[in-house]
């Protein structure tokens, strides 16, 4: 971050801003997290580069974990654009972001629905379970079906994780 900020690189400072903010996530440093994606948005240029500001997604976990339906409805909607891009990685991030409000609000079937849609994708496209995605859509799928005390479709997700051969989760 501070050599791109040093050269003046703007793209690589968003880029940097907003792609570690999965990590600051899953490390627990959420205030960190939250201070890097308010200097990301403060950015005009944020608008036009859609890889930096795709990265803004991840919040939305933050927020649904906070208890903040709102804050974490209100990102979703300012980020619609990715539900319908043409990158499957952007769309199928919408989609489990959009799952885990879903299941949040109480409406798991549509959070499953959400997930399986993402993982009937990645089959067709040919990720593997190493992908980051499709582990989140597995995530989703599982406890959306548990949500709604179907166990055989949560046994059927986990399914596809006990068939893989070492090295493919």
């Amino acid at each position: 971050l501070d050599v791109a900020r040093r050269v003046g690189d703007r793209f690589a400072e968003l880029e940097t801003l907003t792609g570690s903010l999965s990590t600051f996530l899953a490390l627990g440093r959420w205030d960190d997290a939250l201070a890097q994606a308010q200097e990301a948005m403060g950015a005009e240029e944020l608008a036009s580069l859609e890889y930096a500001a795709a990265g803004l997604l991840d919040m939305t976990a933050l927020h649904v974990r906070r208890g903040d339906l709102q804050e974490a409805l209100l990102l979703l909607d300012s980020m619609q654009w990715a539900g319908s891009s043409e990158d499957w990685q952007y769309r199928a991030n919408y989609a489990l972001c959009r799952a885990e409000v879903l299941r949040a609000e109480g409406r798991p079937a549509e959070a499953l629905a959400a997930a399986e849609e993402v993982l009937a994708k990645r089959a067709e496209l040919g990720f593997g379970l190493t992908n980051g995605l499709v582990k989140t859509a597995l995530v989703q799928g599982v406890e959306a079906a548990l949500d709604l005390g179907n166990l055989d479709r949560a046994d059927g997700l986990l399914s596809m994780v006990r068939a893989a051969r070492p090295g493919q989760v």
